[in-house]
């Protein structure tokens, strides 16, 4: 697998949305991020600790996004609404996939904090899941090339 830094198939969270949506990593009409972790924090500042305890360990910073929930939410639905009409179809079909995503969203109308973390290499994935689980994380999922993982322990 090549490696890639987070910048280049990650979309800054400085941007809208919209514009987001049309540069998130997806697979079947939705998102679908190889090589990263997808968690939910509840109390940003807790999220902003664990951020900490990751760079302390040896994760770039720059590899990691606290994402703001409701900004996450929208984008999901601007990726929603972009869909080409096979990508509908794909959508509907990746049940489990959906169903993340689904999870992911209301973890963010709640108000809660995303935790983004490009992980390509297995040994900064375990490292970033067990400091996300230190710090409260929920819905951990590592998004690799074919398989999704969920990172509970």
């Amino acid at each position: 697998m090549t490696e890639r830094s987070h910048a280049q198939h990650w979309p800054p969270t400085s941007h809208a949305p919209e514009q987001a949506a049309e540069q998130a990593p997806t697979s079947m009409g939705l998102l679908y991020p190889v090589g990263y972790i997808l968690a939910v924090i509840d109390d940003r500042a807790q999220a902003e600790r664990a951020v900490q305890t990751l760079a302390e360990s040896g994760v770039a910073e720059a590899d990691i996004d606290l994402v703001d929930g409701a900004w996450f939410a929208q984008t999901m639905v601007d990726i929603k609404e972009h869909r080409t009409p096979v990508e509908r179809v794909m959508a509907f079909l990746a049940v489990e996939e959906r169903e993340f995503i689904q999870e992911y969203v209301a973890e963010g109308v709640e108000g809660h904090t995303i935790v983004i973390v490009h992980a390509e290499q297995p040994e900064i994935g375990e490292r970033v899941a067990r400091v996300l689980a230190e710090h409260g994380a929920r819905e951990m999922r590592h998004y690799g090339r074919f398989l999704i993982t969920d990172l509970r322990g």
